[in-house]
């Protein structure tokens, strides 16, 4: 295995356990449906990038990431939501 290959196989299964450790954080009442549907494609991606051939892991990676972004385009439609901006010093 090449350097470059052992490196991405790390990060891979680093991206996948962060994952696993966020919707072990989400509580189904709680969470919106959509962010479960969003980690979900992101871990599909993550998962997809281990098990396929490179050039198809690149694409899988990709659309994971896409799915992702677009599936939360709706709360960033109006600019950045709550939660997500720097306290202002006053």
């Amino acid at each position: 295995m090449s350097t470059a290959a052992a490196i991405a196989l790390g990060l891979l299964v680093a991206g996948m356990w962060a994952i696993l450790c966020r919707v072990n954080q989400m509580q189904r009442s709680v969470t919106r449906g959509i962010v479960f549907w969003q980690h979900a494609a992101l871990g599909l991606g993550l998962i997809c990038g281990l098990v396929l051939p490179a050039e198809w892991a690149r694409v899988a990676l990709a659309a994971g990431v896409l799915l992702f972004l677009l599936s939360s385009s709706a709360r960033w439609k109006d600019g950045a939501p709550a939660g997500t901006e720097k306290e202002r010093a006053q």
